[in-house]
């Protein structure tokens, strides 16, 4: 089966950025890292103690709730001749599979947007609230 994973980036107090991944259907399973790669192969570590542990135990493993409504999660992609070429050797280079390779630098792209988005909401509020201070002691 396979579990919706989410990645969202953790702003620490000293200014450092780690990444954290969770799988929302199973309770604990979560990752973290400097890096979003890190956080996923963390978290998918984390996954395969956690269902091998319930398999061994003979507990029925936990339906993802949205599976019915995701989509199959294959895609056919064509890309320029040297993009494949060089997604190949970057995959070889970092020891993985093509699939891997892909599907982490998918969900970085990902991640990062989910950084930015989070990042601009919080400029915006901070822009509001000097904004409002500003109007409050100057007028």
């Amino acid at each position: 089966m396979d579990y919706a994973m989410k990645v969202y980036p953790m702003h620490l107090e000293n200014g450092k950025t780690e990444w954290c991944v969770e799988y929302p259907d199973l309770k604990g399973c979560v990752g973290g890292g400097d890096t979003i790669e890190e956080a996923i192969a963390d978290a998918q570590a984390t996954k395969s103690v956690y269902l091998s542990y319930l398999k061994d135990e003979g507990i029925e493993l936990p339906v993802p709730k949205d599976e019915g409504s995701l989509p199959s999660g294959k895609i056919a992609l064509r890309v320029p001749k040297t993009t494949h070429k060089q997604l190949l050797e970057n995959a070889q280079m970092d020891g993985v599979s093509l699939n891997t390779y892909i599907n982490t630098a998918i969900s970085e792209k990902i991640g990062r947007a989910s950084f930015s988005n989070q990042r601009i909401l919080e400029l915006e509020q901070e822009l509001a609230y000097y904004k409002f201070k500003d109007k409050k002691f100057s007028g």
